[in-house]
């Protein structure tokens, strides 16, 4: 560290970074329910025409955001059964009604330190 301080400084910078996202994580993990960590990573993985195409398996996207690919898959279909989203094979959903997802993601949302 000594012989080498601006090497030092990254190598700290990423591990504060690292440490940064998984606080992050935990407290989503902790706060959020399953509807709405669906919801959010769909919001977010959507191009401008509502289409998220799922660069990893279901099953490591549930592990992702701290579910089962079965509650996963559940909802889903849930969400699909609503005219919320479309499921195209296994790894393209479009999002029909980016409203409504967002709705509901507002009254999932609960804060316990409130």
């Amino acid at each position: 560290m000594v012989k080498y301080p601006t090497i030092a400084f990254k190598v700290l910078e990423e591990l504060s970074s690292r440490l940064e996202r998984a606080e992050n994580l935990i407290e989503h993990l902790g706060v959020h329910n399953v509807e709405t960590r669906i919801i959010e990573i769909l919001l977010d993985l959507a191009n401008d025409e509502g289409e998220v195409v799922l660069k990893m398996s279901k099953k490591d996207l549930a592990s992702h955001i701290g579910m089962s690919q079965e509650t996963l898959s559940r909802k889903l279909s849930y969400f699909q059964d609503m005219g919320w989203i479309k499921l195209i094979g296994h790894r393209k959903i479009i999002i029909l009604d980016e409203e409504s997802l967002k709705k509901i993601n507002l009254n999932n949302n609960f804060h316990p330190w409130l």
